[in-house]
């Protein structure tokens, strides 16, 4: 009696928790932690650009990097070096600072760039990169400036354009319309008037363009505020300004 007693206490021990043990076995593998899986890219995102250095220069930005140290402008400076433009930054006539050439009619003018961000765009089925920098002013009167740079979606730098002014009358921004503009401006470098300069007036501007500075003056009729100091579009992988006319550089700055 005692050893049927003894065996059947030994079936309850040893084969009863059998099925618990093969559940709580199940239970936890259904749960235990996976390799996480590739997510599926977003609907409708389409990566236009297969350049690394691009791409990251197109995900950052900076403001008010006055040594340049930024992922921004040391990727921009790794595609100077890709194609073989000097990076000094101890020079105030390379692409990282604003020059607005030898011969400006108001007086040569150059300043640290420390603003920075850059756009894609896409004309004629090609995509390009634009860098659009700027400078903060340290005074008034001072440099206020916009520099645009080209850049095509193998990291070719194509072109430059600059446009300054006095920071006495205000500051300038690069506006890029989601549709071209009427006369096809795809940038479009705005003149945003001080608070306290009600008139909206500005002395004058110099525009640089292939190593050529072009001054306007204000006395000329013209709206500049709501048409903007500088339109432009991009033919042939160039900037070409569509307003204003860039016809007569400053002086001795023609066969610059």
């Amino acid at each position: 009696m005692k050893s049927s007693k003894l065996t059947l206490q030994c079936f309850i021990m040893v084969v009863v928790p059998i099925p618990l043990i093969l559940v709580g076995y199940v239970f936890a593998t259904s749960f235990q932690a996976r390799p996480a899986k590739d997510k599926p890219p977003a609907i409708g995102v389409k990566p236009a650009i297969n350049n690394p250095l691009l791409e990251t220069l197109l995900a950052s930005k900076t403001d008010g990097d006055f040594y340049q140290s930024s992922d921004f402008f040391c990727t921009l400076a790794a595609l100077m070096s890709d194609n073989n433009i000097m990076v000094d930054r101890m020079l105030y006539d390379g692409m990282l600072y604003y020059d607005s050439g030898e011969f400006t009619q108001t007086g040569r003018a150059t300043a640290l760039l420390n603003r920075g961000k850059a756009i894609s765009l896409t004309v004629e089925k090609q995509t390009f990169v634009v860098a659009i920098l700027g400078a903060t002013g340290f005074s008034v009167p001072g440099i206020e400036c916009q520099k645009l740079i080209l850049i095509d979606d193998a990291g070719k730098i194509l072109d430059e354009l600059s446009c300054g002014i006095n920071t006495r009358y205000g500051s300038l921004t690069t506006a890029y319309p989601k549709r071209d503009d009427d006369d096809g401006a795809q940038l479009v470098i705005q003149f945003v008037p001080t608070p306290d300069n009600k008139s909206k007036w500005h002395n004058w501007h110099t525009i640089t363009h292939e190593g050529k500075p072009y001054t306007f003056r204000a006395n000329e009729p013209i709206d500049w505020v709501n048409r903007g100091l500088v339109r432009l579009a991009i033919r042939d992988g160039k900037f070409r300004v569509l307003f204003p006319e860039l016809v007569k550089p400053n002086p001795k700055a023609v066969d610059k």
